[in-house]
């Protein structure tokens, strides 16, 4: 009975050792753990806890920020305080403002003569600021001209949009050296090669027949696409074409919004003497000899300050989700006004060069939403600006009979490249 108690006594307290010395080993293991952290951290193995606490928030994180937070389009990005940001984690942030310092002026002036009746000179200086609490950028329009004085619109615009995409695929200099009376973006989809290839060999052909003398550059904009077959052959096209700019934002519809401000983008920073810009879709038909004879004359009118296409006034946005537009369909959280200012519809408008640059500024100032042409609207109002209705810009497909037809200027809804090329043999039986 003896023997069987001091075995079991002894069992017991070999139980005991093997316990302790395991809970032993753990704090060991914890300890040298903190010590190797607090090594990794740079800090001292004598602090207390406070100490270490104190410590720890002195350390700079690369690319981390103070809560200052810009919600959109889906993404969080820090955007207000700038203070122990490494450069390239704020050049992401930044990229609408690419090589334009802090406090800095980037100042275009551009010079338009016109039939002796003196030159307008149209100023844009556009002023970066960094305060406290909003990031800001300053812009100051100025347009002189014929003796009637000057008027000048100045308005700090807080970004709540940044743009921070880049290049995938760009031509830099397909502007450099010439003086482009039209520039034409057309927006289109990484897998509408056969759409873009009737364009080239159509309206979208930078040599027109009987316009020789006038320079015209046609690109096609598109998005990322993840299809690799796809993506490649695109690349290839574009190293045929050399017409292709692509940003690495997802190629969809709701990121049509996007596309339009990489063009705004593209054209006020590789093309801004183009004497006019016109973005449309790839599904669209121009006539490019009556376009051409109608900006002659507004070039020789002198007009400014110019957005023209098909205008939607009064329009009010969609708010049944379930319903036949449901496509279109926006909430009060993204869009709490009942109305839309006026805008001209997406498939195709026409600029005159002094609003670009400023509607690409304007567009990091206006909250994000996915239907571009009311985008663009929300931006022209931001500028102060109305857009000009033509009847000659047709919402739906109608077929050009006549080469110096203003009614006819462009017409949506050319779905197949036999469309476009039935349409371009037409107009031209008048040409």
């Amino acid at each position: 009975m003896i023997r069987r108690r001091f075995r079991l006594t002894l069992k017991v307290f070999f139980v005991a050792c093997i316990v302790a010395g395991g809970f032993h080993m753990h704090l060991l293991q914890r300890h040298l753990h903190r010590a190797e952290r607090r090594k990794q951290l740079g800090l001292r193995t004598s602090d207390s806890a406070d100490d270490v606490g104190g410590q720890l928030m002195n350390i700079s994180i690369e690319g981390f920020e103070p809560p200052s937070v810009v919600r959109t389009n889906g993404r969080t990005l820090h955007a207000e305080s700038n203070q122990n940001v490494p450069e390239e984690s704020k050049a992401r942030l930044n990229t609408e403002m690419q090589n334009v310092p802090e406090e800095s002026n980037a100042q275009l002036n551009t010079e338009t003569q016109g039939n002796a009746s003196g030159s307008e000179i149209v100023s844009e200086d556009l002023r970066i600021v960094n305060t406290p609490e909003k990031r800001k950028i300053q812009m100051n329009i100025t347009v002189q001209g014929n003796g009637s004085g000057s008027k000048s619109v100045s308005e700090d615009l807080s970004v709540v949009n940044p743009h921070p995409y880049t290049f995938t695929i760009n031509h830099p200099d397909k502007c450099a050296g010439k003086h482009v009376f039209l520039l034409m973006i057309v927006t289109s989809s990484p897998t509408n090669h056969a759409q873009r290839h009737v364009i080239r060999h159509t309206w979208g052909n930078t040599r027109v027949r009987n316009a020789p003398d006038i320079n015209i550059v046609t690109m096609f904009a598109v998005g990322k696409t993840d299809d690799v077959i796809t993506q490649r052959a695109l690349e290839y096209e574009n190293k045929v074409q050399q017409d292709i700019i692509q940003e690495d934002f997802v190629d969809s519809y709701r990121n049509l919004t996007l596309k339009t401000i990489m063009c705004l983008k593209w054209a006020s920073e590789f093309c801004p003497k183009a004497r006019f810009v016109m973005k449309a879709d790839d599904d669209t038909f121009v006539n490019i000899y009556s376009l051409l004879n109608y900006l002659r004359n507004l070039h020789t009118l002198r007009r400014d300050k110019l957005l023209m296409g098909h205008v939607f006034y009064d329009a009010k946005p969609i708010r049944d989700r379930k319903g036949k537009d449901k496509k279109w369909y926006l909430s009060h959280k993204d869009y709490p006004r009942e109305t839309f200012p006026n805008y001209t519809c997406g498939f195709a408008y026409v600029m005159s060069k002094d609003i670009v640059r400023p509607l690409f500024k304007a567009s990091l100032t206006v909250k994000y939403i996915f239907l571009e042409d009311v985008y663009i609207g929300l931006c022209l109002e931001k500028l102060g600006l109305e857009p000009d209705h033509q009847v000659g810009f047709r919402i739906y497909k109608a077929l050009s009979t006549s080469c110096t037809s203003v009614k006819q200027l462009a017409a949506h809804w050319f779905k197949t490249p036999e469309d476009m090329t039935k349409a371009w043999d037409v107009l031209n039986k008048s040409c």
